[in-house]
């Protein structure tokens, strides 16, 4: 599923960044092209410019001066002395896109045409203009586009004409040259893109993956854990229902009956509802902490933050637990600054909720004669809380671990009584005061989980 959910993803983000390219790639070819052609006709302007001013100055043209003008500008030209061609027009002229621009029915054709839509006929050996006149325009024959320009030169007695085409097929080869290059850009970078969509949207599905893997493992964890004391408690009934159909069958109602018979169903009666008591008692703690993680997952629950001596805080936790550890045989000692200490802004039944989940793994998990010790203390403005036990400890391949949900290290850490979500608990607890809690060896040998809290810190969700 998530494999799929990430080609879908990366399809639609190579198709928009596709059509992002496209539209971008059009706009570009389509400003340098403009450009390109804006370019082109000024260069052709200039170049007729230039020819216009030496015909203008000259009484003399030589063949030569044609060839030179028609090489380095890429031009064809032809010269009309009152109307004749010059035989300047008729000679050869380099090589095969020249000659064929060089058609003279290119240049009659760009002569009707000036005259019918410009009204300039360099043909006419009779002009009322005194002045040059000359145009420019755009002129397509034989599937090819030329600049054209049509040039009379009025004379005291005769006139002289020109037609000066310059073609566009080199402007038209760069033109799909520029668009080849842009399209070859443009499927690289779509190609480049679609990788780096592949690799990013799988990074971005990985804890989604991961998150799901986990549910599903909660599940089925929670399932494990419910299933256990519902086959206890059903078992039990099911004795229950016996014993009561046996009391109410004939047998049982005979005067046969001892006193010692009564007392043997009452026991066994006790222990069975001891049994179901028992279990429904821990099905009811394990679905309060379920409740209560997805109440955490859901919303960050809010905080009722006040100022709270901690070590204060760390004596009546001390004391609460004293007569369970004397129970035990575990010693359980406390370790607070001499110094005067600063209060904790907290919530104090929170943090009173971490404490607990851990005093009780570390009296669950500490046998008999071994010591549980708290310690405080105050280092870069935080506070630090570790509660360490001598018990067999935590392997460091479980130390990250532990804090999963019904996460359970090995057997002699393993206790009825826990479903390995304690910890999870404390630990999103100590996450929203913006602190940490982490798990490390204890010096004894065991196993110190370490609390820590910032010494002052904004809190968003103060009431």
């Amino acid at each position: 599923m998530i494999k799929r959910l990430q080609i879908r993803l990366t399809g639609f983000c190579a198709i928009v960044s596709a059509l992002i390219l496209t539209a971008m790639s059009l706009l570009c070819l389509h400003i340098s092209g403009k450009n390109m052609e804006q370019n082109e006709y000024h260069t052709f302007e200039n170049s007729v410019y230039s020819i216009v001013s030496y015909l203008e100055s000259q009484s003399v043209i030589s063949h030569e001066w044609v060839l030179r003008m028609e090489s380095s500008h890429n031009l064809a030209l032809w010269l009309y002395d009152n109307g004749t061609p010059l035989l300047i027009n008729s000679l050869p002229s380099g090589s095969q896109e020249k000659k064929q621009a060089h058609d003279t029915a290119l240049a009659d054709q760009v002569i009707a045409e000036a005259q019918k839509k410009k009204g300039i006929n360099i043909l006419s050996s009779n002009s009322s203009h005194t002045l040059t006149q000359h145009t420019e325009f755009i002129f397509a024959a034989k599937n090819e586009r030329y600049y054209a320009s049509a040039v009379l030169i009025p004379g005291k007695k005769a006139s002289l004409g020109a037609v000066i085409l310059h073609p566009l097929a080199s402007l038209t080869a760069q033109t799909h040259r520029q668009r080849r290059d842009f399209l070859a850009a443009a499927l690289l970078a779509l190609a480049a893109l679609t990788v780096f969509f592949w690799f990013f949207t799988g990074a971005m599905l990985r804890p989604v993956e991961e998150s799901r893997k986990k549910q599903a493992r909660f599940v089925a964890a929670a399932s494990h854990e419910l299933r256990t004391p519902l086959a206890v408690i059903l078992s039990s009934a099911s004795c229950l229902l016996e014993i009561l159909n046996e009391e109410k069958s004939p047998a049982c109602a005979e005067p046969s009956n001892t006193d010692g018979a009564a007392n043997t169903r009452e026991a066994s009666l006790r222990r069975f509802l001891d049994a179901i008591f028992s279990e429904s008692r821990r099905m009811n703690h394990l679905v309060q902490d379920m409740l209560q993680l997805a109440g955490m997952d859901a919303r960050a629950p809010r905080l009722h933050l006040k100022p709270v001596p901690l070590d204060t805080l760390l004596l009546d936790v001390c004391e609460k637990y004293e007569p369970l550890a004397a129970k035990k045989g575990i010693r359980l000692t406390v370790s607070l600054p001499d110094a005067p200490l600063p209060d904790c802004l907290c919530d104090q039944e929170r943090i009173l909720q971490s404490l607990a989940v851990l005093m009780d793994n570390a009296l669950s998990y500490t046998p008999a004669g071994g010591m549980v010790r708290l310690a405080l203390t105050v280092a870069n403005r935080h506070f630090t809380i570790t509660v360490s036990d001598t018990g067999p400890g935590i392997p460091d391949k479980d130390k990250k671990a532990v804090f999963e949900r019904f996460y359970r290290a090995e057997s002699s850490r393993s206790d009825k009584a826990h479903y390995g979500l304690g910890l999870s608990i404390a630990q999103d607890i100590i996450k929203q005061h913006g602190g940490r809690l982490t798990v490390t060896d204890a010096p004894e040998g065991g196993a110190a989980f370490v609390l820590e809290l910032p010494m002052n810190r904004s809190q968003k969700n103060i009431l």
